[in-house]
């Protein structure tokens, strides 16, 4: 399930055109039904790349996001209200 998830983050951020296209596109799909999971997200900007370990908890409206990794952003939390 794990997998197919993973995959279809991948494959909608792959076709997705801008940034913000892609940031939406990885949103609606964590509003399905509630869960947590961590996940791992790789920022690419020219000349540095940086992955961020994220712990997410949903009820399929709001997701709370805590930045686990890396460590000089550790701890610090978002919510998403609708």
């Amino acid at each position: 399930m794990k997998r197919v998830l993973a995959l279809a983050v991948f494959l909608v951020l792959a076709l997705a055109q801008s940034p913000l296209a892609k940031l939406k596109a990885a949103l609606d799909l964590l509003r399905g039904p509630a869960h947590q999971g961590v996940y791992l997200v790789q920022v690419e900007r020219p000349g540095s790349t940086k992955t961020y370990r994220l712990r997410v908890y949903t009820d399929g409206e709001r997701a709370h996001i805590r930045v686990l990794e890396p460590k000089a952003e550790a701890g610090q939390a978002y919510l998403s209200l609708g």
